[in-house]
């Protein structure tokens, strides 16, 4: 481990001293070949474990709905080593398969194979994972500065119209 963030202030709870660096997107999250020069930050014990228990929730989860370069490789690789490592999960995921009628970008209602789980749980680790990215990259990777302990951090979905807004944007 580079001595580089070590004995640092933790950029995700800005009170503790770091033990170690962390990388601010988990190397699990990508295939093996797309894993370099990940951005690290100074970290604690107790923020580095919060973090990789969510990041492992979520590695095994976030698969099913990707819709990038490399989603399908990702799930059809590294999802089921994955879920055979928790078996808790691998049921409560199997529980909830089942055909769903998804409202289209054209508007038209197909039926789809997904599955069901509870959102708020999903969306609650998606907020904290989100959190720590924020704090993250952008303050002490991007800018190299460290929020406040007291400074309000907190991410949360989109509505309707703030979704559309934020399309129009880009």
């Amino acid at each position: 481990m580079s001595k580089k963030y070590l004995n640092k202030i933790c950029a995700y709870c800005a009170e503790s001293v770091s033990t170690a660096g962390d990388h601010v997107f988990a190397k699990k999250f990508f295939l093996e070949d797309k894993r370099s020069n990940l951005p690290q930050v100074p970290v604690c014990d107790k923020c580095n474990t919060d973090k990789s228990k969510l990041e492992n929730y979520l590695m095994t989860i976030l698969p099913f709905g990707g819709r990038h370069e490399d989603a399908h490789k990702n799930l059809t690789e590294m999802a089921p080593k994955r879920l055979a490592k928790n078996t808790r999960l691998h049921k409560k995921l199997s529980a909830g398969i089942g055909l769903f009628r998804i409202l289209q970008s054209s508007g038209i209602s197909a039926r789809k194979t997904g599955i069901r789980f509870r959102n708020s749980e999903l969306w609650k680790s998606v907020s904290k994972l989100s959190e720590y990215l924020v704090r993250g990259l952008y303050c002490w990777h991007h800018n190299n500065v460290t929020l406040e302990k007291d400074t309000y951090v907190k991410a949360w979905p989109l509505s309707a119209n703030e979704k559309n807004i934020f399309i129009q944007i880009l």
